[in-house]
């Protein structure tokens, strides 16, 4: 390492004397308010020894009023006319951007005292390189590289021109920007705040002296090809400075691909970031799971080079990793458009969809659900490839939403038996288009499928109409569903029956945050009100003469929110209302009910509760078994047997493994293969039970009677590796008893009963 890393100690002045720029395949600015907070106070608590020192303390050493905040890998780019030296930082771009705007905030209140100071004129400096012996407002020392870029090099341009950059920074966040933006204002005024305990102008002037040569780096120069870099990084994470999974990925993929195509491929993963608003890694999730394996949990770097390895290469039809790889990427660039389309109903119009569809879409993204993103994604490309109509289409997209709302939020299923549901829905599309490009038409047959697995579940666990009304009245209340409640009565605002005026209720979803959910009964009305029987005293609420919450009340204090639940949180006392009086004047298409001071009894809000349930019931909005009709048998369990031990009698090459339960959880399996098996369980195995794996691995784990190696720390020890992180590995070239005997071998290794595993099989 040392022929191409290049440590040397830097301290601010020398930071900023060079030029930087953030390639566009790192991820955006990300630090938030408690990260700034700490670099601050770090300074600080250092700057006050350094002061201490200053006003005479000999007790304060000089190496104490140092400060190590960290290492900084840079790249050479180029040097400029001798004058300054442009690198590419590869890592430590939070930190060297938050000192960045430590230094601009600086500037902006020094420049306010005395813009001809000597201070002013080195901060300037450091923040624009000179062209010509004058500072170039182009030559900023900091160059952005993805869609934190705009709203930096406005900041770099206000504070050039004289103009005050917390103002502009207050005046912006007023404005609509995405998230990278918002948090990178926020850290402006958070900084500018943290200066005003700064009790005189001297305090500005020695705190950056202080600074400028007593805030220290590593700064390490790496001489080498961007291929080696990431094996650094790689290397870097396996020593103990872990990097984010999606890093890790990027750093795999483009060890594995010819740097020929890092120009092309780099610049597509940077516009990847930018167009997922850097949530590339919840893309690559919905990614896999729509369209190749239903990933239950996040994607680690061993799940990533497994699905490289295996699903992957089959999806794309690929005979080498570098091939796999770019199509991953290629393919990931062309449909990231309906990712994009998922979360933001803007970006539907342009599809062409009816107005129920994109209500549907808006519903769906009020409520917050996430186990429906696969699927709508997938649906939305097959509609775009005419794989399916625009009725097939629609149909899917609202039994889906209907089903998710019913189940999960109405009936309060657990989060785990809806994804399950999504899984097999999943796995049926997978079987009918297996590969990437697919010209295959969704089939009846597996449409009709689809809507029956959702019917099926409903019926199991007797969803009827009675149980929908317990559901609304228990769990959709202010504090325990907010933002279904909210659905339902948008939905409720254009309903009559079950006929919805789905262009107005498409106009009010649009309008996301301009729509709150309010009380109708106030949760804290003046004690002198005459309007309402109650007033809030503290932690208590009392009722008044003539209240009706509570018949013949022994007492009139009542806990608050004891009082709250079950008075004033259920949904007959919540209603859409207005953010502020401009926006309810600005959109006269959408009228939003409202109530006036004679509504005001616990009686009007029962009545209320009462009239929303039926109005949600008879809507059909939700699933029932009183609507659905006859659920379908028909299941591959049926005709399928389970084992739930180590059975030596059984001869499991006769065997399709279909699914299996691991803990009470079920999971399928997509190729009916053991080895498909063997890795899910490993997978889940590992992430249970890590450190005992890797106590096994250590110890060259023999689970036969022969010398053959199954786990190990040591890849030559084993034939056919599976990877679990970088150094624990799995044998894989194994017959599917020999995995069906390892497998509970191993359970019981790990501490584990072998009825915690129970593998579902089908005689071929």
């Amino acid at each position: 390492m040392d022929q191409f890393l290049t440590p040397e100690e830097w301290n601010i002045d020398n930071l900023f004397k060079g030029k930087y720029i953030i390639p566009i395949y790192q991820r955006p600015y990300s630090w938030g308010e408690s990260e700034v907070k700490q670099l601050l106070k770090d300074i600080y608590s250092s700057y006050q020894l350094f002061i201490a020192s200053q006003n005479g303390d000999t007790n304060v050493k000089n190496e104490e009023m140092l400060l190590f905040t960290g290492t900084l890998f840079i790249k050479t780019n180029r040097n400029v006319k001798n004058e300054y030296t442009e690198y590419d930082i590869v890592d430590g771009q939070q930190r060297t951007t938050t000192l960045t705007l430590v230094l601009m905030i600086l500037l902006n209140i020094l420049t306010k005292i005395d813009s001809d100071d000597d201070a002013v004129k080195e901060i300037k400096n450091y923040l624009w390189k000179k062209v010509d012996r004058k500072n170039n407002k182009d030559a900023r020392v900091l160059t952005l590289g993805n869609i934190d870029q705009p709203i930096m090099i406005e900041l770099f341009d206000n504070l050039f021109s004289g103009k005050d950059i917390v103002q502009f920074a207050n005046n912006k966040l007023e404005e609509k920007l995405n998230d990278v933006e918002e948090n990178l204002l926020k850290n402006v005024v958070y900084i500018a705040n943290y200066f005003d305990q700064f009790e005189d102008e001297n305090e500005y002037y020695n705190y950056f002296d202080y600074i400028k040569n007593n805030v220290r780096f590593i700064a390490i120069k790496v001489q080498t090809n961007l291929v080696k870099l990431f094996s650094i990084f790689e290397s870097i994470n396996s020593k103990g400075k872990p990097l984010e999974d999606i890093d890790l990925i990027k750093s795999y993929i483009f060890q594995n691909i010819e740097e020929s195509d890092y120009d092309e491929y780099l610049t597509k993963w940077g516009n990847l970031i930018t167009e997922t608003n850097d949530n590339l890694m919840d893309y690559l999730i919905v990614y896999v799971r729509a369209n190749v394996s239903y990933y239950r949990n996040s994607i680690k770097l061993h799940n990533f080079k497994s699905l490289v390895e295996n699903n992957f290469a089959e999806y794309y039809s690929t005979d080498t990793a570098q091939k796999t790889l770019l199509a991953f990427i290629d393919d990931m660039s062309k449909n990231v458009k309906y990712y994009k389309m998922i979360s933001d109903i803007n970006a539907l119009e342009s599809e062409g969809l009816s107005k129920k569809a994109l209500s549907i879409f808006g519903m769906n993204n009020v409520a917050d659900y996430n186990h429906t993103k696969a699927l709508y994604f997938k649906l939305l490309d097959m509609r775009d490839n005419n794989q399916l109509s625009d009725q097939e289409f629609e149909r899917i997209l609202e039994y889906a939403f209907r089903f998710i709302l019913t189940f999960q939020s109405i009936c309060s299923r657990e989060s785990k038996q809806t994804l399950s549901v999504f899984v097999d829905v999943q796995n049926e599309i997978y079987k009918e288009l297996p590969k990437c490009d697919n010209e295959i038409d969704l089939s009846q047959k597996t449409f009709d499928s689809i809507i029956n697995i959702f019917n099926k579940k409903i019926s199991e666990n007797a969803i009827n109409d009675e149980s929908l009304r317990n559901g609304i009245r228990t769990t959709i209340t202010y504090r325990r569903n907010k933002k279904v409640a909210k659905v339902l009565l948008s939905y409720l605002e254009y309903c009559s029956g079950q006929s919805v005026d789905y262009t107005k209720l498409y106009w009010i979803l649009k309008l996301g945050k301009d729509i709150h959910l309010d009380h109708i009964l106030p949760q804290n009305p003046k004690p002198n009100d005459e309007n309402f029987r109650y007033y809030i005293a503290e932690n208590s609420a009392i009722l008044k003469d003539g209240q009706d919450f509570i018949e013949n009340a022994v007492s009139n204090v009542l806990n608050k929110e004891d009082f709250y639940d079950e008075f004033l949180h259920v949904i007959g006392n919540l209603r859409l209302s207005w953010s502020s009086d401009n926006i309810k004047k600005s959109n006269n298409f959408v009228i939003i009910k409202e109530f006036d001071d004679s509504f005001n009894t616990s009686k009007q809000v029962k009545q209320r509760t009462n009239d929303i349930i039926e109005s949600v019931i008879n809507s059909k909005l939700l699933l029932s078994t009183n609507d659905i009709g006859e659920v379908s048998s028909i299941s591959v369990g049926e005709t399928s047997s389970v084992i739930g031990f180590r059975d030596d009698e059984k001869i499991f090459k006769n065997y399709n493994p279909i699914s299996f339960e691991f803990l009470g959880e079920s999971f399928n399996l997509d190729k009916y293969t053991y080895a498909e098996l063997l890795d899910k369980v490993i997978v889940l195995l590992y992430e249970l039970e890590k450190s005992e794996f890797k106590e096994l691995a250590s110890q060259k784990f023999k689970p036969m009677d022969s010398d053959r190696i199954y786990i190990s720390t040591d890849i030559s020890d084993i034939r056919k590796p599976f990877a679990l992180d970088n150094d624990v590995f799995v044998e894989k070239n194994l017959s599917s008893d020999y995995i069906v005997k390892f497998l509970y071998i191993l359970l019981k290794q790990l501490g584990l009963d072998e009825q915690d595993l129970k593998i579902e099989i089908k005689e071929k």
